[in-house]
């Protein structure tokens, strides 16, 4: 029988396409909005992809372990920000500090001089003649009390000025130590920041390299399904030559009407996808292909889907069969005809051609119609 022999073809496209969950998807762009086909991977490619994707998620992780790492060593170098801050705060009142005993060191010199010059201009002799130029006892006392006291103001000025003198070189110390620990933390966050950063750097190109191939295993596995596609629409072309001139009468049964839906909507395998295109001879688009179709079954269509899918008798999806039109999108954006076996015809985008699809590519079914199909007259119209 035609319509059995069709099925079966139509059955090795399913095939070609791929019955197996793929392990590795990637969208195909079919014209329309919110498109969800997906080109399904199979043998070799399958488990290359699956290879890949699996190294892909373990270098992922590595990159997520160093983008913690980096997290943390944000946090530590905000630590030691804060810290080096509070060693500047030190080093500013250090440097006041500073200031303070440089100008008590001055002025405690200062002092010392004037001193050392009054000694040296009275000499020791002159402290001696003044105790013993006194008149009495109480006199002698009063000078002797006196000499002494300025001695011990001698004896306090130098150990003021060496006071100042160790007080300006422990400060001295303390800022050199503070130094040395900024430099110390402000290295070894360096380092660490370029360890890690160059780490990070290696495993991003790790997975762009395996992204890479990713790629390039699915765009040859697209290629070959694509001229397998192209083979077995040309088998179906020749498998039923004489379909197409087919002039005597036709069968009346439902079945027989739904195989000759199905022939006609397989006779456009191949026309070029046009937009706003209406017939064969010049190409079609998802609506235009779906109107020339069943306007050659007794079904007046417009040409816009949207207005297509709102005419006919609604189906729910588990009960769709063949000849049932199928619509896509929350705003119906696109249409194709169903053909059995989970399998439908479309018209996919600019630069396609009319192709079978699977129907389990898609997640975005919105609408099923159905319609009093009539048998065809003659053969597929070209016009």
């Amino acid at each position: 029988m035609l319509g059995a022999e069709l099925a079966l073809l139509l059955l090795a496209v399913m095939f070609c396409l791929g019955s197996a969950r793929p392990a590795a998807a990637v969208p195909r762009d079919t014209g329309a909005p919110n498109s969800a086909t997906t080109l399904v991977l199979q043998g070799a490619a399958k488990e290359e992809v699956g290879a890949l994707e699996a190294e892909a998620a373990r270098v992922q992780a590595e990159i997520d372990a160093l983008d913690h790492q980096v997290e943390r060593l944000t946090e530590k170098y905000n630590e030691i920000r804060a810290r080096l801050d509070q060693i500047n705060a030190q080093l500013l009142d250090l440097r006041r500090q500073q200031e303070v005993a440089l100008q008590k060191h001055r002025m405690q010199t200062e002092a010392i001089n004037q001193r050392l010059v009054a000694t040296y201009k009275s000499g020791r002799e002159g402290v001696i003649e003044i105790l013993l130029a006194t008149e009495d006892f109480r006199d002698f006392v009063t000078r002797l009390v006196l000499i002494a006291k300025i001695a011990l103001h001698d004896q306090q000025l130098a150990d003021g000025l060496h006071e100042a003198e160790r007080e300006l070189a422990a400060i001295e110390a303390a800022i050199r130590g503070k130094k040395t620990d900024e430099l110390e933390l402000r290295g070894l966050l360096e380092q660490q920041r370029a360890e890690v950063e160059t780490a990070l750097q290696e495993r991003q190109e790790a997975l762009a390299g395996i992204n890479s191939s990713i790629a390039a295993v699915i765009e040859e596995e697209r290629l070959r399904q694509e001229e397998e596609r192209r083979r077995l629409e040309a088998e179906i072309r020749a498998r039923f030559p004489n379909t197409y001139a087919y002039t005597g009468p036709l069968p009346q049964v439902p079945d027989a009407v739904l195989n000759q839906l199905i022939e006609t909507a397989a006779a456009y395998l191949g026309i070029p996808y046009l937009w706003a295109g209406e017939k064969p001879s010049t190409g079609m688009d998802c609506s235009g292909f779906v109107m020339y179709v069943f306007r050659q079954h007794g079904i007046e269509l417009p040409h816009f889907a949207a207005w297509q899918c709102d005419m006919g008798v609604p189906v729910d999806l588990v009960d769709i069969q063949p000849g049932d039109v199928v619509g896509f999108g929350a705003s119906i954006h696109h249409i194709g005809i169903y053909i059995g076996d989970g399998l439908f015809i479309h018209a996919p985008r600019t630069g396609d051609v009319i192709r079978v699809a699977r129907l389990a590519d898609r997640n975005d079914i919105t609408a099923v119609r159905r319609f009093p199909i009539q048998p065809r007259v003659g053969p597929p119209a070209f016009d």
